[in-house]
């Protein structure tokens, strides 16, 4: 692109109606890594980050098939 044509797509993007979407787009993305943090903490308090001992998962049994 031209210099005059970056200049000129400045301008036609300098609108009130761009300033308010671009400040709306900040806040939810604030918005969005504030609920992000606070899930976490929420998630933290309902697992534990790291089981030192876990339980053995318990071993699956065959099938048994029927006797003929």
């Amino acid at each position: 692109m031209k210099p005059e044509q970056i200049q000129e797509l400045r301008h036609s993007l300098a609108t009130p109606q761009v300033e308010r979407n671009a400040e709306e787009i900040v806040r939810l993305i604030w918005l969005t890594s504030v609920m992000t943090d606070e899930l976490q903490q929420k998630l933290e308090t309902l697992q534990p980050a790291h089981d030192p001992d876990p339980e053995p998962a318990p071993a699956s049994k065959p099938a048994k098939t029927p006797r003929k």
